[in-house]
Order: C-alpha cells, then sequence, then structure tokens
C-alpha cells in the first residue's frame, strides 16, 4: 500500500512537468529536480538525465522516470 502511495505521488509529478505530453524533455527534468538535489548535484543534471535515459531516446517516459528515482 505504501509503495502505491509513493508511485502515485511521482505519477503526479511526473505529468504536472509534462502535461500533456506523455515524455519529459531535460528542460522539463531539470525543473522537476529543482528541489530535490544539492546544488553539488545540479551540475551533475545532464548525466542525471542520460542515467534515467535507459531507452537514449533523449526523452524519459514515466517508467524511465520512475525507475530512475528508485534507483537513485
Amino acid at each position: 500500500m505504501l509503495f502505491d502511495a509513493v508511485q502515485e505521488r511521482i505519477f503526479k509529478e511526473f505529468y504536472s512537468f509534462t502535461f500533456p505530453s506523455d515524455f519529459m524533455s531535460f528542460d522539463s527534468f531539470r525543473e522537476a529536480m529543482e528541489n530535490k538535489l544539492s546544488e553539488k548535484e545540479k551540475n551533475r543534471l545532464p548525466a542525471y538525465f542520460r542515467a534515467f535515459d535507459s531507452q537514449q531516446n533523449f526523452y524519459l517516459s514515466y517508467l524511465d522516470y520512475l525507475l530512475g528515482l528508485f534507483f537513485e
């Protein structure tokens, strides 16, 4: 049950940054990570985005985002 609540929160967060699209661009990713990362970590955003982008599409699907957050 707790996992479902966390996954739902992540789902809402993802779509708040991507709507009406189903995919997250790097700019949207940067906005989403703005309050999650320290200043030092923000310098690594391009590397984090590439790590989340498992299919190397240069955008993130919801599943990419979800898995990236859980393995971060």
